[in-house]
């Protein structure tokens, strides 16, 4: 099972980053997908949280960028550091 909660900004998403950090709560998966950054966390039970942001402003925007040769390279996108984007 998983559970997706979109949050309005990155800086929201990395404010949540940073509570559940201090918390000892570290992402499983951080992806940055394209047109959302994701933060993937594992329940004890197997199921999946993931926190995630969109990356543009418009609908068209996301559509425009799943139509590039990137995308369709790489549909799911490469893992990061979240800490670094904050660094």
């Amino acid at each position: 099972m998983r559970t997706a909660f979109t949050f309005p900004e990155l800086r929201t998403l990395f404010d949540h980053y940073i509570h559940l950090k201090s918390q000892g709560i570290t992402p499983r998966v951080p992806l940055q997908h394209g047109p959302t950054t994701s933060l993937y966390y594992r329940y004890p039970d197997g199921a999946f949280a993931e926190l995630q942001a969109d990356n543009f402003v418009t609908a068209q925007e996301t559509t425009d960028f799943m139509h590039i040769q990137e995308y369709a390279d790489d549909p799911l996108g490469p893992i990061f550091d979240p800490q670094l984007m904050l660094d």
